[in-house]
C-alpha cells in the first residue's frame, strides 16, 4: 500500500496557483505539461529546469509527437516560456510564469471584456449568413485538397532505409519525423527522405540528430556537435592501408597461437 509522506519529498507551491489552474480551462495534455514543470522547478526550488521532449513524454506519457505541440500553445498562452539551445545536445529550459493574470486563457479574455466568438457570431448571424457559408465550403475544400496530397505523399520511405538503419528504435523515430513535418505541413517527398536518410547513415548517432530536430522545432536535420562520421562498407574495403599478417611460424605467429616458450634463464 503506498504511503507517501512530506519527508520524502515535496512541492512548495502557492495554494493560489494551483486554484488557478483548476478554474482554467486547460486541455489533459496541457495540465500534464504544467504539472511537470512545476515539480522540476518548484519541486527543486528554481525558477527554470533543462527537460527534453523525450524525457516529458516518457514522464508524462504523453505521445513524443504531441510533446512539441502542447508546449508550443503552452507558450503561446504565457503559462511557460523556454528558451532556444545554443547547441544540437542541449534540452530546453523551461520555466513557468506564476502570473496567472498574464496568462492568455479563455477565462481572462472574457474577464477583461472580450466577446466570446461564439456571442459575435450569433450578435451578427442576420448579416454574414452569405459569407460565412462561402468561407466554410472554402476552407473544407481546402482541408481536403490537403489531406489528399498528405495521403499521397504520407508514405514513411521505409523501403528507402539503409539496412544499417533498419532497428526498431531508429524506425520509430523515424516515422515520428515524418508525422512532425506533416504537421507542421511541410510533408516530406521522396527525393528529401533519400537525402535525409544517406546523411543519417553516415552520422554515429543518427536517432539523437532526429530526436534534437523534433525538440527545437527545427525543419531539417544537422549533425551534432563534435560527432563522428562513420566510413561506409565501401570505403573500408576500399581502405589499401598496409594490414600486418604475422609470418606464419615466426616469433609473432607463435605468440598469437600460444605456441611462443620464453628462453631459459641463465
Amino acid at each position: 500500500m503506498a504511503s507517501p509522506q512530506t519527508e520524502n519529498g515535496f512541492t512548495k507551491i502557492a495554494n493560489e496557483i494551483l486554484e488557478e489552474i483548476i478554474k482554467t480551462d486547460f486541455s489533459k495534455r496541457e495540465l500534464k505539461i504544467i504539472f511537470a514543470v512545476v515539480r522540476f522547478t518548484y519541486g527543486f526550488n528554481r525558477k527554470e529546469a533543462e527537460l527534453s521532449i523525450r524525457y516529458l513524454s516518457t514522464y508524462t506519457g504523453i505521445n513524443f509527437q504531441h510533446i512539441n505541440k502542447t508546449l508550443t500553445d503552452l507558450q503561446h498562452k504565457n503559462v511557460i516560456s523556454f528558451n532556444e539551445p545554443e547547441n544540437h545536445s542541449q534540452s530546453r529550459k523551461i520555466k513557468f510564469n506564476k502570473n496567472y493574470s498574464e496568462w492568455n486563457s479563455e477565462k481572462n479574455r472574457n474577464q477583461n471584456g472580450y466577446t466570446s466568438n461564439k456571442n459575435r457570431n450569433q450578435n451578427s448571424y442576420g448579416s454574414v449568413t452569405k459569407t460565412v457559408t462561402e468561407t466554410v465550403t472554402k476552407t473544407v475544400t481546402n482541408k481536403e485538397r490537403y489531406k489528399e496530397r498528405i495521403n499521397k505523399e504520407g508514405s514513411f520511405f521505409l523501403e528507402l532505409v539503409p539496412s544499417e538503419l533498419k532497428t526498431d528504435s531508429f524506425l520509430s523515430l523515424w516515422k515520428e519525423w515524418i508525422n512532425y513535418r506533416k504537421e507542421l505541413k511541410k510533408p516530406i517527398k521522396e527525393t528529401t527522405a533519400k537525402k535525409q536518410l544517406k546523411f543519417l547513415a553516415l552520422q554515429s548517432e543518427p536517432e539523437l540528430i532526429i530526436e534534437k530536430s523534433i525538440m527545437n522545432s527545427w525543419q531539417g536535420l544537422f549533425p551534432l556537435k563534435n560527432s563522428s562520421i562513420k566510413k561506409s562498407v565501401k570505403e573500408t574495403e576500399d581502405d589499401d592501408t598496409p594490414k600486418f599478417k604475422p609470418e606464419p611460424g615466426g616469433f609473432f605467429d607463435k605468440i598469437v597461437k600460444g605456441e611462443f616458450t620464453p628462453p631459459a634463464k641463465v
